[in-house]
């Protein structure tokens, strides 16, 4: 699946006028942590929670936009978007068209709610997302652990981080309780990043987890 099937028209970025204040309304509004400044229907930055909220609503954001931002294109798989999101801990990402127009956002929300989905969709099973060396990288070894484990992949993915070295691989096993998968993976130095499940969600990044479990009401 591609991003243009989660672009959401409801995250609305900002202008180079607008407040502290408006913007940090619109993050509470969106439940972001960054939200997009635009100019003529193009990004020229980001504005983020972080760096707003010690100024306490004063002043326009013009002062305080960040120009090196990460956005992604329609064709881009949902993967590389959890990736990026992951790799950059940002919460929403533009949506820029081939000619370098803003279109839209993806929120993190969003793309939880497409992993839930995923996973209702399948009487049995999990989606794990590792992190690794590309040089110790082998779907042979990957798939003789979750064998061992009287599993089996239903399908993987791999993308790069921006680290060119290490990589994301994301699998689909039919195992609904994948701990002593996990464990073994960690045993071999794979850093294991997210676990959806029907019966249960780990994630190293539990806070921000929690938090949006909270925004779903789940």
């Amino acid at each position: 699946m591609k991003a243009n099937v989660l672009i959401s028209k409801n995250i609305l970025p900002l202008s180079l006028n607008d407040s502290i204040g408006t913007a940090l309304e619109k993050m509470m509004e969106y439940k972001v942590l960054q939200l997009y400044v635009l100019l003529d229907q193009k990004i020229i930055g980001m504005v983020s929670w972080q760096t707003l909220s010690k100024h306490k609503g004063k002043g326009a954001i013009k002062e305080f936009i960040e120009t090196d931002f990460q956005y992604i294109s329609t064709n881009d798989f949902i993967f590389e978007i959890w990736s990026k999101m992951l790799q950059f801990r940002i919460n929403n990402i533009p949506v820029i068209s081939d000619e370098g127009q803003f279109i839209g956002c993806i929120s993190e929300i969003e793309l939880v709610k497409f992993y839930l989905v995923s996973i209702i969709e399948i009487e049995q099973g999990c989606i794990i997302l590792l992190s690794m060396r590309k040089m110790d990288y082998s779907l042979e070894k990957i798939a003789q652990i979750v064998e061992e484990h009287k599993a089996v992949i239903l399908s993987s993915f791999v993308s790069e981080k921006e680290d060119m070295n290490e990589i994301y691989v994301s699998l689909k096993i039919n195992l609904n309780d994948p701990t002593s998968i996990l464990n073994d993976f960690i045993r071999y130095d794979m850093d294991v990043v997210n676990v959806f499940s029907k019966q249960s969600v780990q994630s190293v990044h539990k806070e921000r987890y929690n938090e949006l479990m909270h925004y779903l009401n789940v």
